[in-house]
């Protein structure tokens, strides 16, 4: 189960974590070039898609899709 504090990133320093996940090669090589566009690293990228999703979910927690 996931909890998600209520503050995210952009907001406080927050304690940084690291994690590893397996998407397809072609897949994280598009999405290093979409990070290259928008100026941002991958982590960064990530960061924000996921708080965006957070936030766009009711309560702060996705549900099962």
């Amino acid at each position: 189960m996931c909890t998600v504090q209520k503050t995210f990133m952009s907001d406080t320093k927050e304690k940084m974590a690291r994690t590893s996940i397996t998407v397809p090669q072609e897949l994280l090589e598009d999405f290093r070039k979409y990070c290259d566009k928008k100026r941002r690293s991958v982590s960064a990228q990530v960061a924000l898609l996921m708080e965006k999703a957070l936030q766009a979910s009711e309560g702060g927690v996705l549900g099962d899709d």
